[in-house]
């Protein structure tokens, strides 16, 4: 088998099937919020925070649009 090696410091080529390269914007809120709470609160309480809408989501989790759920 033949694969094309990039060169280093230079991206993979992109094969034409993968179509043209998309982009997306997010927002998110600061998670220093959580992290003031998250010493007082134990793990179950600080993820019911975040559900009952006290505390934000974490970024990662609205970047791949994760929810956490009671």
């Amino acid at each position: 088998m033949s694969e094309q090696l990039a060169e280093p410091g230079s991206p993979a080529p992109a094969p034409d099937a993968w179509g043209a390269p998309r982009s997306k914007t997010i927002s998110w809120h600061d998670p220093a919020a959580v992290g003031g709470a998250a010493p007082a609160l134990s793990g179950r309480e600080l993820l019911q925070a975040i559900v009952d809408g006290q505390l934000p989501p974490p970024p990662i989790a609205v970047l791949f649009g994760a929810r956490v759920r009671g």
